[in-house]
């Protein structure tokens, strides 16, 4: 994991993406819909903890060039990396749910799976429309 860390950081492949992301002018929207999709995608193949911590080092410098709070896009990329592990036909937790209840089919665990999916991506969507959700808290701590 330090090799990766340190070829990304010789190679400056996130100041690459940064500068990419911003000379292009893309509205930054776009931008984190592209984020969105490239974690829900890479659900399908790593678990939680891995996608952040291989996508992290290039992501968060990217969006935070583009204004975005760093608690807001936590809380946003948490959801989205839980969203990428119980979206139908790769999510793993399906896996792991079909693993332990063995006689009941996939299909039917993704259909199950299929309004808690849309709740997590309601719930991103409120968070875009309205930041100070994810932020509220934050003010009363001192």
């Amino acid at each position: 994991m330090q090799v990766a860390c340190r070829v990304f950081d010789f190679l400056k492949i996130s100041q690459q993406i940064m500068t990419a992301a911003t000379d292009t002018h893309i509205n930054r929207w776009e931008v984190f819909v592209i984020v969105v999709v490239i974690y829900v995608v890479l659900g399908a193949f790593l678990d939680s903890i891995s996608m952040l911590v291989l996508t992290l080092p290039v992501v968060y410098p990217v969006m935070m060039s583009l204004g975005f709070d760093p608690l807001w896009f936590g809380v946003v990329l948490m959801i989205m990396a839980e969203v990428g592990l119980i979206h139908p036909p790769m999510g793993m937790n399906l896996f792991v749910l079909q693993g332990i209840g063995k006689q009941v089919a996939m299909r039917e665990i993704a259909i199950g799976a299929l309004p808690f999916l849309g709740a997590m991506f309601v719930t991103v969507l409120l968070l875009c429309l309205f930041p100070e959700i994810a932020l509220i808290l934050t003010r009363f701590i001192e």
